[in-house]
């Protein structure tokens, strides 16, 4: 693991100018938002007062949604790019396991992720006036830390799909899609038909989104972000299982067709 985020690293610090444009683009993501924002300056509907308007609602969303997007492609993505570097076959000839092998290409784009997402709160905060200072820091960590497992067990399932496909992976497609309409990133979910509510807590996005807007605009504590934790806690239960299985699987089926190193 720790060679696998030396590499990592190393490869995003070499890029200067894409670390360059990746700063820009967060001041420009934050900046486009905030004008769409100034739309609901005259009005803000009901459901975004708590919020203190539409802007801290969606930049929270912004700020943490790259936790499911590194949990969801980290793996299939390092797995597509060994696979057409022709390196993914020696890789996985060696002794590592499929749960490590997640964990390893995830760790520094977590990392990365977590520092964006604070430099998007400082920006927020210090240019466009997100008010937080009555954030609760410790139910936003625990929130934060019980979505990861869902995150990375869904990785594993896209993961073993690339295994054993190649390409044509459903839970990219499907999950990644919808959960970007149906789990309040860009609106609150409450807004949708009453089926596609219910739909929506199906994904792990709602439950933490929902839990780090409370803890960090509304300053919530643990016992207000119970609901959240449990739902959280209970799909890390059930996913990350199942990702390991399929995972395996994956791996067995690539190794039974010989097709490591095929793309």
């Amino acid at each position: 693991m720790a060679a696998f985020f030396i590499r990592d690293l190393q490869i995003w610090v070499s890029y200067r100018l894409s670390l360059f444009l990746d700063i820009v683009g967060l001041v420009g993501t934050a900046l486009a938002f905030f004008l769409l924002g100034l739309a609901f300056e005259g009005y803000i509907p009901p459901m975004l007062e708590q919020y203190g308007g539409y802007f801290p609602f969606v930049i929270i969303g912004i700020a943490f949604f790259g936790f499911q997007s590194n949990g969801l492609y980290g793996l299939s993505g390092s797995l597509r790019e060994e696979q057409l570097q022709g390196t993914l076959e020696p890789m996985l000839s060696s002794r590592i396991t499929p749960l490590s092998l997640s964990l390893a290409t995830n760790t520094f784009s977590f990392l990365r992720t977590l520092v964006r997402a604070v430099l998007f709160l400082v920006l927020g905060a210090l240019v466009f006036s997100v008010d937080l200072s009555s954030m609760n820091i410790p139910s936003a960590i625990v929130v934060l830390a019980l979505s990861l497992p869902p995150f990375l067990a869904l990785g594993m399932l896209s993961g073993a799909f690339t295994l054993a496909f190649k390409r044509g992976d459903p839970v990219r497609l499907v999950y990644g899609g919808l959960s970007v309409l149906l789990s309040g990133l860009y609106f609150p979910y409450q807004l949708l038909p009453q089926p596609l509510q219910w739909l929506a807590h199906a994904f792990p996005l709602t439950h933490a989104l929902s839990g780090l807007r409370a803890a960090l605009l509304n300053g919530a504590s643990f016992s207000e972000v119970s609901t959240q934790i449990i739902w959280l806690l209970g799909m890390g239960v059930v996913l990350l299982p199942l990702g390991i299985v399929a995972l395996k699987l994956g791996h067995r089926k690539a190794r039974r067709d010989g097709s490591y190193a095929q793309y």
